[in-house]
């Protein structure tokens, strides 16, 4: 009889479990994905040796096949510098107190492109300024804090965020939550 065995579940097996010394005490570990969406770790109270443990999933890798492949390289092609005007989704959405955005102008370096970013509620007001004039191009992040432009909380519900450059314009819609 071993310490701690069996181990029993709450329902059926997901996948193999996989011995290993995953918190690098010296110790055996098993690891297992359950249907519950949790990773369940039980700490074994004997040492680990990775030459007694040489297959420590089913068929020794994670497809369990037991073929061995080496490591997959894929080449990602280079999407260059934007030409447009970006604006990346708010994060986090929905958010409180804050979210963020950014915000990708284009251009020649170090030039100067005349910008407008505004937050509007769904009746298309505006509901803040957050930058009115020129800004150079590149990346840039702005934060909304949930206020308007004279410091009043604003109330939860759906918001968007405008940014206009020249004859560009975007929108991200964002969700106040309190």
């Amino acid at each position: 009889m071993v310490a701690g065995f069996p181990i029993t579940l709450q329902g059926a097996c997901r996948t193999s479990p996989v011995i290993c010394d995953l918190d690098f005490d010296g110790d055996t570990d098993i690891v297992y994905g359950a249907w519950d969406k949790l990773i369940h770790v039980w700490d074994m109270p004997f040492t680990y040796n990775a030459s007694n443990a040489p297959w420590p999933t089913f068929k020794a890798n994670q497809r369990r096949d037991g073929v061995y492949r080496g490591p997959e390289l894929v080449d990602v092609p280079s999407q260059g510098t934007p030409v447009e005007l970006v604006l990346l989704p708010p994060y986090p959405n929905p958010f409180n107190p804050s979210t963020s955005v950014k915000l990708y102008i284009p251009g020649a370096p170090n030039s100067q492109q005349p910008l407008a970013v505004g937050i509007y509620n769904l009746q298309g007001r505006r509901v803040r300024v957050l930058h009115q004039g020129p800004v150079t191009t590149g990346w840039h992040t702005w934060v909304w804090d949930g206020r308007d432009g004279a410091g009043r909380s604003q109330a939860s519900g759906l918001y968007f965020l405008r940014a206009k450059l020249a004859d560009q314009t975007v929108i991200q819609k964002m969700s106040l939550v309190k």
